[in-house]
């Protein structure tokens, strides 16, 4: 019987003492950084036009390419052209490669006679709408759904519709994000995108964040939640309800071994607390309409507080 043994390992290749740190994109609003390495870079990079620091050509570029040298600690900026010197022959094709610039094949569907740049107020309405319907999904997900990017951008090439309810929404997340404060470098990214009117299709996974960046903000922001005091644990483990909703909510979602668990939090009349973990995602839209359930006990817990009953096997009547 053979045997595999499967090694996983991250590296960083440095060749003639010099690393690739990664790359600058401009934009109307300012430059956005794609590093594949966390460091700290020159804050010129973050603001001043693209300019190779090794040819010294000065023309018009969209974008740029950092290496960084380890022994004498020099940044370079460098263009298209003269980033293989740097690496050893390496091309901006296994550079964009390395920073996962590019997607996979399966996601080169969603740029064939694609326009290169977005609205950025009609893209992120179709993003708000995406979200709201099945939650949100990043690039790089484990259950096979479409990513919110992609999905986003499929209905706004096909122009679909948005709910008034949505198309509010999506401006109240653009005025947040065009003023945020620039703490981290990738808030500072989302920052500059909310700011332009058009946005490349390569930037579109930063931008399709937005409504995960505004609802975490808004979380810390938020006043101490307060314990609801109405709610008691209701049956006992294994018992069937016919649970009678007065409000029903997605309150999280986590990504595990096995795909997306979606948590959902719904009260009855009584204000008593009811928590369901499912991998069924429910349309925004649909939870509003849920007023009867039935379900199994499957356990009694406390949560800041409160105290929930925790089901399973959920039948929406």
């Amino acid at each position: 019987m053979e045997k595999y043994v499967i090694v996983e390992f991250e590296a960083t290749a440095i060749i003639n003492d010099w690393i690739f740190l990664g790359s600058i994109h401009s934009t109307e609003s300012g430059n956005i950084i794609h590093l594949v390495k966390d460091m700290d870079i020159p804050e010129k990079y973050k603001t001043e036009p693209l300019y190779c620091e090794h040819c010294n050509t000065n023309h018009r570029r969209k974008t740029t390419y950092l290496v960084y040298n380890t022994k004498t600690n020099e940044y370079k900026q460098v263009g298209i052209n003269c980033l293989h010197l740097f690496t050893n022959g390496i091309t901006v094709h296994m550079a964009k490669m390395c920073e996962k610039m590019e997607e996979t094949m399966e996601s080169f569907r969603h740029y064939e006679h694609a326009s290169t740049y977005v609205d950025v107020d009609k893209y992120m309405q179709q993003v708000v709408e995406s979200v709201s319907k099945y939650g949100y999904h990043k690039k790089a997900n484990f259950d096979n759904m479409e990513p919110t990017c992609y999905d986003a951008l499929e209905n706004y090439k096909l122009q679909m519709d948005i709910s008034e309810e949505n198309k509010v929404k999506a401006e109240e997340m653009l005025e947040w994000g065009r003023n945020v404060k620039d703490n981290t470098q990738y808030i500072k990214n989302l920052k500059i995108l909310c700011n332009c009117t058009t946005v490349s299709i390569r930037d579109i996974g930063i931008l399709a964040s937005l409504p995960i960046a505004y609802k975490r903000c808004n979380k810390k922001n938020k006043q101490p939640i307060a314990v609801n005091t109405h709610s008691r644990y209701i049956g006992e483990i294994g018992d069937n309800l016919d649970i009678n909703v007065s409000l029903f909510e997605l309150v999280n979602q986590m990504i595990g071994y096995y795909g997306f668990t979606y948590v959902y939090k719904f009260i009855d009349k009584n204000e008593n607390e009811f928590i369901w973990y499912t991998t069924k995602i429910i349309p925004e839209d649909d939870m509003r309409k849920i007023k009867r359930i039935k379900a199994k006990v499957k356990d009694h817990k406390t949560f800041n507080g409160t105290k929930q009953t925790i089901v399973t096997r959920c039948k929406i009547i």
